[in-house]
Formats: C-alpha cells, sequence, structure tokens
C-alpha cells in the first residue's frame, strides 16, 4: 500500500508535470494550427504506458486521485459551457445550416452502420467489440457545439464566414445529439495517460479503424455535398467539411464515460483517442493554412475618399465604450453633411465575446432587447444628430460581439457590404479632463493594427485628447472649428487632404494646410514613380477648388524630422484637429530621425509626434494604403 502523505504529496507535483508537458507539446505543435485540447492528449499520451511502459510515471494510486480532480474540473466546464449556450440561435438559423447540419448527422450514422454490418458480414466481430464500434459510430455522427466554436476560436476563425456557419450547423446537430482552465487539461491529458496502445489487436484493428474511418467520410461527405449545392466554393465547402469532422472535449467526456461503464473496451477507446488526434490535428493544419478569412474582404487597390466619384460619404464608425460617441458624432459633424454630399454613417458598436460560446454581427433592428439594452444611450446619441441633420445624414446601428482577435473580420466584413470608403476607430489610449491618460486597451490596439492591415478602404485613427473644445457641436456656429492638415507627400496625405477638403467646405470650419517642402527633391524616390506628380495634382485640384478666406495655405522648407518638429510645436492650442496621413517616404528629409523615437507606428510618425505633445487637441490618423500592399502596386507598374 502506498503511504497517502507521500501520495498526496506527489498529487501537485504530477499536475505540474502535466501542465509543463502538456504545455511543451503545444508550442511545439502550434505552427501546424494545434489546438489546445490536441496538446494536452498527445502530452498526455506522451506521459502514459504508451510510451513508458517501462516507466509507472503514473501509477494507479495518483492516476485516481488525479482523474477526481479532472472529473471535477470537468463538471465545471461543462457548467460553464451550459450558462454560456444560447438557444434563442436556433431562431435564427438559415436553411442552409438546417440542411447540412442534418446531413453531416445522418451520413455519418448510415456510412458507418453499414460499413458495421457489412464487416459483421464478411468477418464476425465478438459482440464486446461489436456493441462497442456501433456506440463509436453514433458519437462519430454528433458535432458539439462547444468544440467546434473552441477550435474556431482558437483558429481566430469564430466570426468568419465560415466560422458563423460551422456554429449554425453545429446547433442543428446538437439538437439532434445531446443538449476552469485549471483542472480541464488535467482531465484531456488524463485521456491520453489511459490510451493503452499496446493493448491494440492487429487483427481486429483494421476492421475496427475502417468503419470508424467511413464513420467520418460520412460526416465528411454529408458537410461537403449540400455546401457544394448551396453554392459554396470547394475550398470553403472543404474547410467546413474538415471543421465538422474535428473532435475535442465534449467527445472525450463520452469515451471517458462509456470505457469507465465498460460500453467500449480498453482497444476501442485507444483507437477512438487516436483517430481523434490525428483527423482533427490533420483537419485543424488544413484549415488554418488554406482558409484566411480576410481574403473576402481584400482588394487590390482599396476604395477612398479621393477615389470616390460619388458625392455622397459612406463612412464606417467604430465605437467601444460610451466616450467615443462624442468624438465621433464631432468628428460626423465637421465631415460637412448637405443635401449635395450627404453623409451614409455606419455605427458599429464593438464588444468583446464574454459569457457566450457563439460570436455575432446584428443590425439593431434584428437584436432582442437584452442584446440592445447596453446599445440605448449610444442610438439615442446618433439619433439625436441625425434629427440635427435631417435629410443630410442617415445612420445605421450595428452590434457585433466577438474575441478582439477577430473582431476586425467584422469590422472589415461590414465595410465590404455596406461599400464605405473609410473606417474611423478610435485609439487604444483614452484621454481625460487636463491631458491625463484614463485607460488603455492593449487589445484594441491590436485591432486596430489588424483593421489597418486588412481593411478594403480606407482606415482613420482618431485620437481624442481629453474634454476639450473639439467636443462642442460644430452645428450651432458660436465658434470657428479649426483644423490643420499637415502634408508631406504620398498615398495617406493625398487621402488626408481630400478628407480636409470635404471639411473644409462647411460654413463652420476653417482649414490651414500645411505643405512641408524639402530640398531633396531630386533625390530618388522609393514610392510610386509619378507619387511627386500626383502629390502636385492633388494640390491644385484642392486650391482650384477651395476658393474663401476660411482657407490658408502654408510651405515650409525644412531640412530634416527636427525641423518639421519645430514646425509642429509652432502651432498653438487653438487648433481643434490635426489631420495627417500614417505612412510616408522613408527616404524623406522631412521625417529624417523621427523613426528612431516612433511609440506608435500605427499613428505613422507625424501622429505619433502630436500625440505625444502636451497639447489637447484631436488628432485624425489617415491610411489609404498599408505599406506592403504599396510595394505591391509598384512592382506590377
Amino acid at each position: 500500500m502506498s503511504d497517502p502523505k507521500v501520495l498526496n504529496a506527489t498529487i501537485p507535483n504530477k499536475m505540474v508535470l502535466i501542465f509543463l508537458s502538456t504545455r511543451a507539446v503545444y508550442v511545439l505543435l502550434r505552427p501546424l494550427h494545434q489546438t489546445t485540447i490536441m496538446a494536452q492528449i498527445i502530452g498526455g499520451a506522451l506521459m502514459g504506458p504508451s510510451l513508458l511502459r517501462e516507466i509507472p510515471l503514473f501509477p494507479m494510486g495518483s492516476r485516481y486521485v488525479l482523474r477526481t480532480f479532472a472529473e471535477f474540473g470537468m463538471i465545471l466546464h461543462a457548467f460553464v459551457l451550459g450558462v454560456q449556450i444560447d438557444l434563442g440561435l436556433v431562431k435564427h438559423i438559415r436553411k442552409r445550416a438546417v440542411i447540412i447540419g442534418i446531413t453531416s448527422t445522418l451520413l455519418p450514422l448510415v456510412f458507418g452502420l453499414s460499413s458495421f454490418r457489412i464487416v459483421q458480414r464478411i468477418s464476425h466481430l465478438d459482440d464486446e467489440t461489436a456493441s462497442s464500434i456501433a456506440a463509436s459510430v453514433v458519437v462519430n455522427s454528433m458535432t458539439s457545439l462547444v468544440v467546434i466554436t473552441g477550435l474556431l476560436k482558437e483558429l481566430k476563425m469564430l466570426n468568419s464566414e465560415l466560422g458563423r456557419l460551422a456554429a449554425s450547423i453545429t446547433i442543428v446537430s446538437h439538437i439532434f445529439g445531446w443538449s476552469a482552465r485549471f483542472l480541464l487539461p488535467v482531465f484531456c491529458a488524463i485521456s491520453g495517460i489511459r490510451m493503452e496502445l499496446y493493448l491494440i489487436n492487429e487483427k481486429s484493428f483494421i476492421k475496427i479503424e475502417f468503419i470508424i474511418l467511413m464513420s467520418y467520410l460520412g460526416k465528411f461527405t454529408g458537410v461537403m455535398v449540400p455546401s457544394l449545392f448551396f453554392g459554396m466554393s470547394f475550398l470553403k465547402a472543404s474547410c467546413l467539411a474538415l471543421i465538422m469532422c474535428c473532435r475535442g472535449i465534449a467527445e472525450i467526456a463520452v469515451y471517458c464515460m462509456w470505457k469507465d461503464r465498460k460500453i467500449i473496451t480498453n482497444q476501442i477507446f485507444a483507437i477512438l483517442i487516436t483517430n481523434m488526434v490525428i483527423i482533427t490535428g490533420i483537419s485543424t493544419t488544413i484549415v488554418g493554412y488554406f482558409y484566411d478569412p480576410s481574403r473576402r474582404y481584400k482588394l487590390d487597390v482599396r476604395r477612398a475618399i479621393c477615389k470616390s466619384k460619388q458625392n455622397s460619404l459612406r463612412i464606417l464608425v467604430c465605437i467601444h465604450k460610451e466616450q467615443n460617441v462624442n468624438p465621433l458624432i464631432s468628428l460626423l459633424e465637421v465631415s460637412n453633411p448637405t443635401r449635395n454630399s450627404p453623409i451614409a454613417a455606419f455605427v458599429l458598436q464593438l464588444m468583446e465575446l464574454k459569457g457566450s460560446v457563439t460570436a455575432f454581427l446584428k443590425p439593431h433592428h434584428q437584436q432582442t432587447k437584452r442584446e440592445a439594452a447596453s446599445s440605448t444611450q449610444l442610438i439615442n446619441a446618433f439619433s439625436q444628430f441625425q434629427r440635427c441633420y435631417y435629410g443630410n445624414v442617415v445612420v445605421q446601428h450595428f452590434t457585433t460581439i466577438a474575441p478582439y482577435a477577430t473582431m476586425h473580420d467584422d469590422v472589415c466584413t461590414l465595410a465590404l457590404d455596406k461599400r464605405v470608403v473609410i473606417i474611423i476607430v478610435p485609439f487604444h489610449k483614452q484621454w481625460g479632463v487636463g491631458g491625463m491618460l484614463e485607460s488603455t486597451d492593449l487589445s484594441i490596439r491590436a485591432l486596430n493594427r489588424n483593421v489597418l492591415h486588412k481593411a478594403p478602404c480606407s482606415v482613420g485613427i482618431l485620437v481624442h485628447r481629453g474634454q476639450n473644445k473639439s467636443n462642442r457641436p460644430v452645428y450651432t456656429g458660436e465658434l470657428l472649428y479649426h483644423i490643420v492638415m499637415l502634408f508631406i507627400g504620398g498615398a495617406d496625405d493625398r487621402e488626408a487632404l481630400a478628407y480636409s477638403r470635404r471639411m473644409a467646405e462647411h460654413p463652420n470650419t476653417s482649414l490651414t494646410v500645411v505643405w512641408f517642402i524639402t530640398t531633396d527633391q531630386n533625390r530618388p524616390s522609393t514610392e510610386m514613380p509619378d507619387d511627386h506628380e500626383l502629390d502636385n495634382q492633388a494640390f491644385d485640384e484642392f486650391k482650384d477648388s477651395m476658393v474663401g478666406n476660411k482657407i490658408i495655405f502654408r510651405e515650409e522648407i525644412v531640412k530634416d524630422g527636427i525641423g518639421t518638429t519645430q514646425v509642429i510645436q509652432a502651432f498653438t492650442e487653438t487648433f481643434d484637429l490635426f489631420i495627417v496621413g500614417k505612412n510616408h517616404d522613408p527616404c524623406s528629409k522631412a521625417t529624417l530621425g523621427l523613426s528612431e523615437w516612433i511609440e506608435y507606428p500605427e499613428l505613422g510618425i507625424l501622429g505619433d509626434t502630436l500625440v505625444n505633445s502636451n497639447d489637447e487637441f484631436s488628432v485624425l490618423v489617415v491610411q489609404q494604403q498599408p505599406k506592403e500592399s504599396r510595394h505591391e502596386l509598384k512592382s506590377i507598374q
């Protein structure tokens, strides 16, 4: 008999060993897009008797205690998942998802049970093995909602087009089947440890494996065929079918329960877990490599204000919290909504996925009262803004609930569907009264970077510097709203100039345009060959269209970045808003020496310089085309 004191002392050591080994396996397999559950099972198998048969690393005494902890963790996990599942989503499932969900459940049963009958007739299986296989076929025909959504979240596809369809399908499949971060890894690792591959009988293995693989083939076919029928591309249909073939924590729990109750044999248990690891591992690798959700909204040439032939401005504004509302409304006001140049504003409230397993993107009128409760004040503010500019502004409200890691998919998808020319996102830092920093959210910063990289149109990052006078309503006409546009050159500056041009037409704004001229005009440019010509052309058109005493043009000759900084610092606090382009020619003398001190690369050199000043003006940083896309266009030309 083992000493209980010694046994109790070794349990924490065993758990630490499990965490370290499974984490090491996860790090090694991460480049192959493997999930944490797969890593935990493989880590457990490496420590179990399948590999260390002569080294009893986990003797039966400690294994029983660990299983108690693990099963308690599984109970907690199941409880949390039960709370998170929203069966109200069933009402919103479309016909395509229902049909694919039904076929993905029935065809695996047909394929698996048919192959089981064939094997039984050709080569008789003993009663224990036969009953185990029949039960396994039933389990393999089901798909767990929590497994698929968890897998999609780790692959960063939860709120992609394919991810939402997969979640809808699993809800249907879930109905046909069965309706803690600390202890769950132990549960998965113990499942791997309980695998005893040396018990597999070579004679019966081929028969069992054939039946199980036919069940997986039925699942793949049951998803693939109706997906192609509904017009999905071969790549999307294949990836969706592979996702639906994945297995996870729900199946592991059933296999372990059936093994304990002698419903399946030790051999069947080992084969099922092995198949799950191999097929899920291969599927996630293929899907992670071939399916890119951003491919849907990536355009060779992005939509932009300067390229738009319409007078109307279609703009998407993103909101995280109530503090973002007033600055964004002020920006929409100075964007000059009129009868001849109206604004279509699409307001997207961004909320992190918490307390639910499924993400969604919905217009306001499709939300339930519970879902819309958090948006009431936001909607009231923009409705008031729309009433003030009745007939000149149309506002549509949307809400997305998704993980921050993939939230940019919803932003970019909505921008593509609504044909917007610019997306406005708030900066990740929030300043309060007196310029004091109130909050910083690195998740929002990562989101902004993803939007900058993948958006199908221009992007503006709005940096609001405290509760200054830029919050006041522009339409009152009490004071002029002073705007400064800093121009060095390049596609982003031309887009910023086009936006400034629209703002300058507002009767209650004044615009100052500062063009930084350097002494290196004849140097070889790293930008596109005709970049300087496009800059001159944009300025000539701007000057021709902007006739009025509210427009001030200044040309500043600078030798380096220090000279540019000195010019910027010369501006007083009387200005409300600075508009700058994000990217510039890295060889330009106007920014020479400034890139070494940049703190926020997503704002560009000038934007970073302005934000790090002590003044309280707001800053709008505009990007028309990211650097990599610009270099691609250059190589094409």
